[in-house]
C-alpha cells in the first residue's frame, strides 16, 4: 500500500464522497466500457491462442470472462496514467507522440496486474497498439474519459487535454496533414 495517495485514490474517493455528477459517473462508465469492450475484441484470438496452447479447454464463458477481466485492467491502468499524466501538467496540453509513436508509458505502469491472465505482456503489447490505432481511427477529438481527451494534430501529433474545447482548439490551430487510413 502506498503512504501518498495515489491520482486512483483520489478519483475513487471523488466518487465515494458524491463529488462528481451522475452524469460523470455515467459518461465514466460508458467510456470505459466502449474502451474495454474494443480491448476484448481484440485480445479475445490471443486469449484463446494461449488457452489452446496451454492444452486447457475453458468453456465460452469463461474465455469471454477472462478477456473482459484482461481488457479492463489494462485500459484501468492506461486512464490511470494518462489522469497522472494531465495532474502533473496542471492543465496544460501533453504531448503524447505521434501516430507512428504510440504513446505507452512503460510496460510494468500499463501492464500491472496482466500477469494473472494466460496472454503475455509482450502479446497484450502488440494488441494493445491495434488498440491505439483503432482508437485514433475515430477522429481527431476522442474522449478517454471526462475531462481526459486526444486530440489528433498537424503530422499527427497526438496530445492529451482536460477538455473537449482545448482538443477542438489544437486541431484547428495544428489541423492534421495526414488522415489516419
Amino acid at each position: 500500500m502506498c503512504d501518498k495517495p495515489t491520482s486512483e485514490d483520489s478519483e475513487f474517493e471523488r466518487l465515494k464522497a458524491g463529488a462528481v455528477s451522475p452524469e460523470y459517473k455515467r459518461r465514466k462508465h460508458e467510456l470505459f466500457l466502449e474502451q474495454t469492450t474494443t480491448l476484448a475484441f481484440l485480445l479475445e484470438p490471443e486469449v484463446r491462442q494461449e488457452f489452446w496452447a496451454e492444452n486447457l479447454s475453458p468453456g465460452e464463458n469463461e474465455i469471454h470472462t477472462h478477456t473482459q477481466e484482461l481488457a479492463q485492467c489494462v485500459i484501468a491502468n492506461w486512464c490511470a496514467l494518462l489522469v497522472r499524466m494531465k495532474e502533473s501538467k496542471k492543465g496544460e496540453p501533453q504531448l503524447l507522440g505521434s501516430m507512428s509513436e504510440i504513446y505507452k508509458p512503460e510496460p510494468e505502469d500499463l501492464y500491472l496486474g496482466v500477469q494473472a491472465f494466460v496472454v503475455p505482456a509482450a502479446r497484450v503489447d502488440e494488441v494493445f497498439k491495434k488498440f491505439w490505432i483503432s482508437l485514433m481511427k475515430l477522429g481527431p477529438v476522442i474522449e478517454v474519459a471526462p475531462n481526459l481527451f486526444l486530440a489528433q494534430t498537424k503530422g499527427d501529433y497526438v496530445y492529451l487535454v482536460p477538455t473537449a474545447q482545448e482538443a477542438q482548439n489544437l486541431t484547428k490551430t495544428y489541423p492534421r496533414y495526414l488522415a489516419v487510413d
